[in-house]
């Protein structure tokens, strides 16, 4: 199973933009992992939403909170079993 981590200020994104999201970047592992696009293949794939307050994420060691407003961090992870991914596939996906 492949997991897809997508951190981001609260109130971010809302409902219309995660769907798309979660689905562009499902497909944007789906097809390099398996080889095609392959639907059926979605059901591997997990994206997580966690929204955090202001002063839960940095950039450059300062809490946005503490920052100019306007300032904006979102952080993708993505977490696939070592074993699933030979290094071609890795390349491909630049992890």
């Amino acid at each position: 199973m492949t997991i897809i981590s997508v951190n981001t200020l609260k109130g971010r994104l809302g409902p219309e933009q995660r769907r798309k999201l979660a689905e562009t970047l499902t497909d944007a592992v789906l097809v390099p992992e398996v080889g095609q696009f392959a639907a059926a293949a979605r059901v591997g794939f997990r994206v997580h939403f966690v929204e955090r307050e202001p002063d839960m994420m940095t950039i450059g060691g300062r809490l946005l909170a503490d920052v100019e407003p306007g300032l904006d961090v979102m952080v993708i992870d993505v977490a696939v079993m070592d074993a699933d991914w030979h290094q071609a596939v890795r390349a491909v996906i630049d992890v």
